[in-house]
């Protein structure tokens, strides 16, 4: 835009963007971060194995936690995370965390048999009355108590590849 002299301005909407931006992406960026380093440091108190971690809140997690596996010097310990159903409901997820940050491949996916089946199937074939869903894929599952979320998490794991 130019004003009367015929000389460029910026809008002040334009300048509000700027400075928004960059601190509303930092501000969920360090919320992120500071979930994922509370629950790594506590990861042996969700599972002996210190495999899964737990968020008290859905963030996103990706990114932080390939960091802190980095410098921790413990790149691929974290199989699963699990958190609570970004809906609001008090159902809990289980994710399998990828091999790295560009991958579709898992470290570890969620049991074979659980996957793609119909709720009533996977209750009966789990022993879990409480679960929800096993994605086809096996990256994502979900039950309706962090129970059973949890012990998804921990049979997967001590599932044979």
């Amino acid at each position: 835009m130019k004003n009367s002299d015929g000389k460029s301005r910026e809008s002040p909407c334009k300048k509000s963007y700027i400075i928004f931006l960059p601190n509303f992406l930092n501000r969920d960026w360090l919320i992120a971060r500071l979930q994922v380093e509370k629950a790594f440091s506590t990861r042996f108190e969700v599972y002996e194995s210190g495999e899964i971690l737990k968020f008290d809140r859905p963030c996103a997690w990706k990114d932080s936690v390939y960091e802190i596996e980095k410098k921790n010097d413990c790149v691929g310990t974290i199989k699963f995370v699990l958190f609570q159903d970004k809906s609001g409901g008090e159902g809990w997820r289980v994710q399998a965390v990828s091999v790295d940050a560009g991958s579709f491949s898992n470290r570890k996916s969620l049991k074979k048999e659980w996957r793609g089946i119909s709720q009533e199937d996977f209750a009966k074939i789990s022993g879990m009355p409480d679960v929800v869903f096993c994605h086809g894929a096996g990256f994502i599952g979900g039950a309706r108590s962090y129970e059973s979320a949890l012990k998804m998490a921990v049979l997967s794991l001590q599932e044979e590849s």
